[in-house]
């Protein structure tokens, strides 16, 4: 993608993270999420507001927090 400002970026969707499963397809999706998350920069995290927050959410808040305290980190209610 090329930004406003003439820089090029990678945005990836992770398409969601189960913190804990024993699913093997929602475990290589968390895997592949967590690839993604050490290798970005910047990380936009999406919760539901009409849904509200689930535990989920907060592990993986918790988990984000940890491993991206040196770069950005927004949180997106939609």
């Amino acid at each position: 993608m090329q930004s406003e400002l003439n820089k090029a970026f990678t945005m990836i969707d992770t398409g969601g993270i189960e913190p804990d499963t024993s699913d093997m397809m929602l475990a290589n999706m968390r895997e592949q999420a967590e690839i993604a998350i050490d290798t970005a920069d910047v990380i936009i995290f999406i919760t539901d507001v009409k849904t509200g927050l689930v535990d989920s959410d907060n592990q993986v808040a918790h988990m984000l927090r940890k491993s991206k305290e040196a770069c950005g980190l927004w949180w997106l209610i939609r």
